[in-house]
């Protein structure tokens, strides 16, 4: 056994567990998941759901895995962005609810997504063409016989509205002449309108301000489809602003227990779900003036041991944390030193008695001491789901405890 697998790494739900081998591991703990779904949900009235956002693979946390945790703790729906990823999910098995948000660049992807049942947002007034060509291909009953429910309902669209963000929108000038084209054809019914807000985590008046758009434009979608769902929040305004909250949620960034607000997630009463892990592969005792890696951008002064550590830019170790970051070794922070390589970067260990093999945690806890991905975030002045999203899943195996 390589020593590395039989660290203990205690989780968010307590317990050790042992690791697998391997150059980066990656935990996500899904009742940490369910457990924040739960918590979310406190938070809403009665009949508001919460739409789990599985999107970029589950911003790193494996779009199944999570989203069927989501699921299991009441969320009554996945987003996704892309086809693919929609269809992946149905392939897999997830047989529920479920939004694309696309842009979708051609007819056969909605058609495909209609197939599947898949609900589809339309943000653009071109989109309406592939809409068209779309519905055109699934052809006409025949005389006066009605259609069946099914094939009126084929193409389930969510209208998503221009309020502010001034990203993908419909206008309002673009509004009329979109719904009467709906209307125009077959197999075309809208489920939603939505929006998305810029500054919910930031800015109180820019909520109020796109809200008040928002309210405006939906209800002429209403007043023809008077069924159709209303969502517009994202993590941060759910957990802040009631008052956006309507018919739906989408919850992102939150469900995996990862600050919207960039801040401990404890203070926001979330869990995290992810840690990652990998192990030291070297340990080399430099002499001073002696330097590691490329460039010799550190040099001991001192006598100084140092660990290597078998990621990189390539796995999702962001450049940048040469010379910044930290990471955990022996339970306790030690300073990432040197550039960081494609594929590996160097650790100082100072005096620990550390020796290849030894669990090294980017992300997560070992004993008392943690590194959180707002902690990572903040040394490279980014967002910490940027920092998820950034692990390779290519080159990291991915453990889910059930628990």
């Amino acid at each position: 056994m390589h020593k590395g697998e039989a660290n203990s790494h205690p989780q968010a739900s307590g317990g050790p567990v042992a690791l697998p081998s391997g150059r980066s591991v990656v935990v996500v703990d899904l009742e940490s998941i369910r457990q924040n779904v739960r918590q979310l949900h406190a938070k809403l009235s009665a009949p508001t759901e919460i739409w789990a956002v599985v999107k970029a693979d589950g911003y790193g946390h494996g779009a199944f895995e999570a989203g069927s945790a989501a699921v299991e703790a009441g969320a009554a729906a996945l987003v996704v962005v892309t086809a693919d990823e929609a269809l992946e999910l149905r392939e897999r098995g997830y047989a529920g609810r479920l939004l694309a948000l696309g842009p979708f660049m051609e007819a056969q992807e909605l058609r495909s997504l209609a197939a599947a049942k898949v609900e589809i947002a339309l943000a653009e007034v071109w989109g309406l063409e592939l809409l068209t060509q779309a519905a055109a291909a699934t052809g006409r009953t025949a005389g006066f016989v009605p259609p069946p429910a099914e094939a009126r309902d084929r193409f389930r669209i969510h209208l998503k509205l221009e309020s502010g963000m001034n990203r993908r929108g419909l206008a309002e000038r673009e509004l009329a002449q979109t719904l009467d084209r709906l209307e125009s054809l077959h197999g075309v019914a809208v489920h939603g309108v939505m929006t998305h807000l810029a500054r919910a985590d930031e800015d109180e008046a820019s909520v109020a301000e796109q809200l008040a758009v928002f309210d405006r434009l939906s209800e002429l979608v209403r007043r023809r489809w008077p069924a159709a769902l209303r969502h517009t929040s994202n993590s941060a305004a759910t957990l802040r602003h009631p008052e956006a909250h309507f018919d739906a949620v989408r919850v992102g960034v939150a469900l995996y227990g990862l600050s919207p607000f960039q801040r401990a997630p404890e203070l926001d009463e979330l869990r995290p779900a992810l840690s990652w892990h990998s192990t030291l592969t070297s340990v080399k005792q430099l002499l001073p003036g002696q330097a590691v890696g490329y460039g010799h951008s550190f040099r001991a002064e001192i006598p100084t041991k140092v660990g290597l550590v078998p990621l990189g830019y390539a796995d999702g170790v962001r450049r940048e944390l040469g010379g910044k970051g930290q990471v955990l070794v022996h339970g306790e922070r030690r300073p990432m030193v040197g550039r960081v390589s494609m594929d590996s970067f160097a650790v100082d260990l100072g005096d620990l008695s550390a020796e290849p093999g030894d669990r090294v945690t980017l992300i997560g806890n070992q004993g008392a001491a943690r590194i959180t991905a707002e902690e990572v975030a903040g040394w490279l002045n980014t967002i910490n789901y940027e920092v998820t999203c950034s692990i390779s899943p290519r080159r990291a195996r991915r453990l889910f405890l059930n628990r």
